[in-house]
């Protein structure tokens, strides 16, 4: 992935904030079964906003989600986005 002209944020790619807080938790290594307990989703749904976020991020695995944030320059710590 080439680092981007300009800085895109998260609501540019269409992420909803939910999906920002889930993909915050994958950064932080959760597991679906964890994020879903700590957002009170089921893992189904957590499952859902998983593979929404791969493909707007365009990769195929948590890794590669985890390379793309950081190349875009995201800090998706809780206090970073309050």
């Amino acid at each position: 992935m080439r680092l981007p002209r300009r800085k895109f944020q998260p609501r540019d790619l269409g992420l909803t904030e939910r999906q920002v807080d889930v993909l915050a938790l994958v950064m932080q290594g959760k597991s679906n079964k964890a994020i879903g307990r700590a957002l009170d989703l089921t893992e189904p749904t957590v499952r859902n906003h998983v593979t929404a976020v791969l493909k707007a991020l365009n990769v195929t695995n948590r890794t590669g989600a985890i390379i793309a944030v950081v190349e875009l320059g995201w800090d998706l710590r809780p206090t970073a986005r309050s």
